[in-house]
């Protein structure tokens, strides 16, 4: 009997009936959400969102557990939910590498007739065939990460209640004892203890077993790969027409999943390209619809979560208020804002309602180009002709900068950082000068967090202090805001002070000069549009 079989666990007729499924339900947001990037997918933003939290809490779904049993068999059932989720959806993405072309002879015969017609002779021609070659490699998805650290987050809190749950869960399964059940339930790997099949992706235990095509920009396939396994084998694309070669050389291609398996069984302990050990071991398909093919020729975007581009377009339908021709943020960007749209958060002082900082004024153009991208709107920066920030020749949050020419469309509807000149007057509630010393207020207790209310200890959440008369909060301290404006030596200024600085520095009047490389805890942004 073979070590390794694929089987199902089984779960009973009566819990499936009534157990919550909020892993499948996390999941269908995810998609809802994906399929519908627009402000409209708020509902599933919230719901996603409000059951993740009730999660993270330490409980197992919505609703209330009134005691450690309820509570337990919730979490058994949500464990369950995820080995069933995660055992019907790929949990892993793919990206193809470069290819690699070689040519090989082919000798054709052909009869050619003589003169006199009433004779040949046969010549051989030699042509020569293109083939290439590539490997696949294999991670896990985004959506993948971003659920599993909610179940994690929630199962920290909870696991006083979970004795006999495995610290390595999901490797390895809630299931100690699975058995066959050949109606669905969890794919397991048989070992002891068991694991969860589309998790426990390592050689000698499972392996996805897929092939790929290469296509031109209309979708035409220009060649189809040997099946082969992801992670540790060579594709080879064979006997390629001049024609398609030509494209495949040029960059002109794409590639797309046309299967996708899971095999489960034990690798022999020498593999070759003879796949004859892989032939009768038990395989699970999945739909190459909802699998992610990466390559570097068509330049894929980087993976990106709905749910927090949703949030993005939430926060920025809410955040803007009017200061007459333009528009501007009624906060600073908070740290929630900026990883909604960045899918990072650099902030040393962390906290989902404390200003983002350690940001560079780089970071800055970044943010604002791709929030323009989410929610729709022609972004204002571009450079070397491109608005697209990963198009750009730039790492964000490492303190890089921009060499290329950086430009403005000032026709454009998109977010953008304010002139000085827009900072001060949305400083002063709108006006050229309110005769204010800080924003809205001549005592700087009520109008922000500086050197001395602050402790010197770090950013305070947004919005705590009094607005200004536009509405505008924390234009005074809590952190420093970059502007577009640089000075004559090519620094770039900030203006409003910070939690750090005393309160001569948080003035109006005042000025932060820094290179626009630099990143520091106590400097952020806030965002302007038309």
């Amino acid at each position: 009997m073979k070590r390794f079989l694929i089987i199902f666990s089984v779960f009973s007729f009566i819990s499936i009936l009534s157990a919550q499924t909020p892993i499948s339900d996390l999941g269908s947001y995810w998609d809802a959400a994906a399929s519908n990037p627009t402000l409209s997918s708020k509902s599933e933003y919230e719901k996603y969102m409000e059951l993740s939290e009730a999660i993270k809490s330490g409980k197992p779904g919505l609703g209330e557990y009134d005691d450690d049993e309820a509570l337990r068999n919730g979490w058994i059932a949500l464990f369950e939910d995820f080995e069933r989720y995660w055992s019907d959806h790929c949990p892993r993405t793919f990206a193809l590498s470069h290819l690699r072309k070689y040519l090989t002879p082919i000798t054709e015969t052909k009869e050619v007739k003589m003169n006199d017609e009433n004779s040949s002779q046969y010549v051989s021609e030699t042509r020569y065939a293109a083939n290439y070659t590539a490997t696949v490699s294999s991670s896990f998805s985004l959506k993948y990460q971003e659920i599993l650290s909610i179940v994690k987050a929630g199962f920290v809190r909870a696991r006083k209640h979970l004795s006999g749950v495995s610290y390595n869960w999901p490797e390895i399964s809630i299931h100690s004892a699975p058995e066959a059940d050949d109606e669905g339930g969890s794919l397991l790997v048989r070992s002891y203890p068991p694991k969860l099949a589309t998790v426990a992706f390592t050689n000698g235990t499972t392996f996805f077993d897929i092939t790929v095509d290469l296509t031109d920009s209309s979708g035409r396939t220009l060649a189809s790969s040997t099946k082969n396994l992801a992670g540790s084998a060579v594709f080879t694309f064979e006997n390629v027409s001049e024609e398609d070669a030509a494209k495949i050389d040029a960059g002109e291609i794409s590639a797309k999943l046309t299967s996708l398996e899971l095999v489960y069984g034990a690798a022999p302990y020498v593999t070759t390209h003879n796949r004859t050990w892989l032939e009768g071991l038990p395989r699970k398909q999945f739909d190459v619809q909802n699998a992610r093919l990466t390559n570097p020729y068509s330049r894929t975007k980087a993976e990106r979560n709905p749910i927090l581009e949703t949030a993005a377009r939430v926060i920025a339908d809410e955040i803007m208020v009017s200061a007459g021709s333009f528009s501007i943020s009624k906060t600073e960007v908070t740290q929630l804002f900026y990883r909604s749209v960045m899918n990072y958060n650099p902030s040393g002082f962390k906290g989902d309602n404390r200003p983002v900082e350690t940001v560079s004024w780089f970071d800055c153009l970044a943010f604002c180009n791709r929030l323009s991208e989410i929610t729709g709107k022609t972004p204002a920066y571009s450079v070397g002709g491109n608005t697209d920030p990963e198009e750009w020749d730039y790492v964000p949050h490492a303190g890089k900068s921009i060499y290329d020419e950086i430009e403005v469309n000032a026709g454009a509807n998109g977010f953008r950082l304010p002139t000085e000149e827009e900072w001060l007057f949305a400083a002063r509630s709108g006006t050229s000068s309110d005769g204010y010393e800080y924003s809205g207020s001549d005592e700087i207790e009520k109008a922000g967090w500086y050197k001395k209310n602050s402790g010197c200890s770090g950013t305070h959440p947004v919005a705590q202090k009094e607005p200004n008369g536009l509405g505008l909060f924390d234009m005074t301290g809590n952190v420093w805001e970059w502007c577009w404006d640089s000075s004559t030596m090519q620094l770039r200024i900030a203006h409003g002070g910070s939690y750090s600085y005393d309160d001569n520095f948080c003035k109006l009047s005042d000025l932060y000069f820094r290179r626009p490389n630099m990143r520091f805890d106590c400097l952020g942004f806030r965002i302007v549009s038309r």
